[in-house]
């Protein structure tokens, strides 16, 4: 598996703490790694497709698991546009 590209601003305090792991299918495909740093353990989380990185903490990772199948969906109805409020 080859790695990403390094983001185009990629922290410098960023120490990974494991490989590469690659998750993939038909519609996209993301790298995902733990990382630390300075402010704690992050997820690092990869699109080389769309050259689009993000950083999850695990207060952001738990409240994924709240979510339902449907409320993660609306995500998908403007991709790479920020969530609009009512």
């Amino acid at each position: 598996m080859s790695e990403p590209a390094p983001p185009a601003e990629t922290p410098e305090d960023l120490e990974p703490v494991t490989d590469w792991v690659e998750i993939g299918n038909e519609f996209a495909n993301v790298y995902v790694r733990k990382v630390l740093t300075r402010n704690g353990a992050r997820l690092e989380v990869s699109s080389p497709r769309r050259g689009l990185v993000v950083y999850l903490d695990s207060t952001v990772l738990d409240a994924l698991t709240w979510q339902t199948p449907e409320s993660l969906s609306i995500l998908l109805e403007t991709p790479l546009e920020p969530l609009r409020r009512p």
